[in-house]
C-alpha cells in the first residue's frame, strides 16, 4: 500500500510554492532589471574610453567653429580643441545692495567661452563654445562681497589646447525651438605659446572693441 504524504511534507510544499519560489523570482527579476542600466553605463563609459584612446595628435587639434558647424558629428566625443578663452559677459541687475556686497545684482557663477584663436575679434569668430569644468560646473565664481570673478588658473585672453568631452542636444522636432544646446567639459588644458597664438596687438584691439560694445547696453551694466 502506497504511503500518503505526511502533514509536514505537505506544509513544506505549500511554503515552497507560496513563499520561497515567489521571493526567489522577485530577487532574480530585480537583479536582471538592475543589469540593464548597469550594462548601458558600462557601454557608454567604454565608448568614452575608446574615444580617449583614439584622441587625435597635434595636427588634428580642431577649432571651436569646426565643432559648432557639425555638432551632431562631435556629440559625446573626446576632443582636443584650440581656442582663445574669454569670460562670458554677465548682465547684472541694478539693485540696492548691502554695503558688504556691492555687486549683489551679479550672479555668483559664470561660464568661459572659447573662440577661434585666429579670429581678429571675438565678435567676428564663427563660433563661441561654452566651456565648463567636469560635471558641467561653471569655471568662474564671484566671492561674496567682490565684484570680480575668480576663474581658477585660466588666463583670460590666452589661447589653450583643451581636452575633454563635447555634448550637444538637437532641438526637439515640432517644438518650435531651432537652437541646439551644447557645451564642452574640460578635463585637461595646455596654454599655447605666443608664437602659435594671435599677436598682442590683435588681442588689445579685440578687447577694446568688446568693452565698447558692452558699454552700449542700457538699463544694465556688464562685468
Amino acid at each position: 500500500m502506497k504511503k500518503k504524504p505526511t502533514r509536514e511534507v505537505l506544509m513544506g510544499l505549500i511554503i515552497l510554492f507560496t513563499i520561497i519560489l515567489p521571493v526567489v523570482a522577485v530577487v532574480v527579476g530585480v537583479f536582471l532589471f538592475r543589469q540593464i542600466p548597469l550594462k548601458y553605463m558600462i557601454y557608454k563609459e567604454a565608448e568614452k574610453l575608446e574615444s580617449r584612446l583614439m584622441v587625435t595628435p597635434e595636427e588634428k587639434v580642431i577649432k571651436p567653429s569646426e565643432i559648432l558647424a557639425k555638432k551632431g558629428k562631435y556629440d559625446d566625443k573626446y576632443l582636443t580643441v584650440r581656442g582663445k578663452v574669454q569670460p562670458e559677459p554677465v548682465v547684472c541687475a541694478r539693485r540696492i545692495c548691502p554695503e558688504g556686497d556691492p555687486c549683489c545684482g551679479c550672479r555668483e557663477k559664470k561660464n568661459l567661452v572659447m573662440s577661434d584663436a585666429d579670429a581678429p575679434f571675438l565678435a567676428d569668430s564663427p563660433g563661441r563654445l561654452p566651456i565648463f569644468a567636469p560635471e558641467k560646473e561653471p569655471i568662474c565664481t564671484r566671492p561674496y562681497g567682490s565684484c570680480d570673478y575668480n576663474c581658477q588658473d585660466w588666463k583670460l585672453g590666452k589661447v589653450y589646447d583643451a581636452k575633454g568631452m563635447f555634448y550637444a542636444e538637437a532641438p526637439i522636432a515640432g517644438s518650435g525651438i531651432s537652437l541646439w544646446e551644447f557645451y564642452f567639459e574640460v578635463e585637461d588644458k595646455t596654454q599655447v605659446t605666443e608664437a602659435r597664438a594671435i599677436n598682442w596687438s590683435q588681442r588689445f584691439i579685440n578687447n577694446a572693441k568688446e568693452v565698447i560694445e558692452l558699454l552700449r547696453t542700457s538699463g544694465y551694466y556688464i562685468r
